[in-house]
């Protein structure tokens, strides 16, 4: 009788002491697992966006259709529910104001490569015209 209660004791003080490792480790899955659909859910906004972008829709329907494109993405991995259309709505407004940014920084920096074409370099200076440099 006195091993049983020894056990059960035993058994007690391991559940107890088990407890917060074990809760600590589903919080841990259950974050892991909601960084992981974030990710994919950005990912899928941006592929809507940048295949949307150049095509020759109005920006309300193009806005329909990515909304469409990601809850399609969201129904097919079990992800419904998991974000609102609100959600949605946002994620794909950032990700049309991220790529309009990308795109003019990318047209403001070739801009000033192209302006850089004509410009003499060292090169120009050290030979001079008459060693076969540049005017």
């Amino acid at each position: 009788m006195n091993n049983v209660v020894d056990t059960l004791a035993t058994i007690g003080t391991l559940i107890v002491l088990g407890a917060p490792v074990v809760h600590g480790v589903v919080k841990f899955l259950k974050s892991k697992t909601k960084n992981n659909n974030v990710q994919l859910f950005l990912g899928w906004v941006d592929q809507a966006v940048g295949s949307l972008e150049n095509s020759d829709l109005s920006g309300t329907e193009k806005k329909y259709k990515a909304i469409s494109y990601v809850s399609n993405r969201l129904v097919a991995n079990n992800l419904v529910g998991k974000f609102s259309e609100q959600q949605i709505s946002a994620a794909i407004e950032m990700a049309v104001n991220a790529l309009h940014t990308s795109n003019a920084e990318s047209v403001t920096s070739n801009v000033n490569e192209s302006e850089q074409v004509g410009l003499p370099t060292i090169k120009n200076y050290v030979n001079g015209p008459v060693n076969g440099g540049a005017k």
